[in-house]
């Protein structure tokens, strides 16, 4: 690639000298509040979350979402009745969230990041594998797990 091409593919890459997106809809635009197209609406069910990824809901309403802070500093959270509470920390980008009455599934999204099952019960947690950036974590009928691995040409593993 010569050099003037170099610039131009930087240049693009960077959005200098581009025109911004734009749409006819101005909830494609980036803002700082989020906007709802016509007909829906927001309201901040909770905040003070840092880099919140993912969320899973449990039966009674609990909410739990990961939060893919730092290496070794993220956690996820449970939010129930205006309480938060720990529910996992030490984990590296912790990423996709599978729950079942009794367990939360956790990966993390890092390469030879864990799949772990965290018992709900005492908080115990169980390393059952350690993947290739594995991302989204969920429960198929049978009750086997299903995760997608960001592994180099991508997979689905169970």
């Amino acid at each position: 690639m010569n050099v003037l091409k170099a610039l131009t593919f930087l240049a693009a890459t960077l959005g200098i000298g581009t025109s911004p997106i734009t749409s006819a809809d101005p909830a494609d635009s980036f803002c700082d509040e989020p906007r709802a197209a016509a007909g829906w609406h927001y309201e901040v069910f909770a905040s003070g979350l840092p880099r919140a990824d993912n969320i899973a809901v449990g039966a009674e309403g609990e909410v739990y979402v990961s939060l893919e802070v730092g290496k070794g500093e993220g956690q996820v959270v449970r939010l129930r009745d205006g309480r938060r509470q720990i529910v996992a920390e030490g984990l590296d980008r912790p990423d996709g969230l599978a729950l079942t009455p009794s367990h939360l599934y956790v990966t993390e999204e890092v390469w030879r990041g864990r799949l772990i099952r965290v018992d709900l019960a005492d908080m115990s947690r169980t390393v059952l594998a350690r993947l290739n950036k594995p991302e989204g974590v969920d429960i198929l009928p049978d009750g086997s797990l299903v995760v997608a691995e960001d592994y180099p040409g991508g997979r689905l593993l169970r």
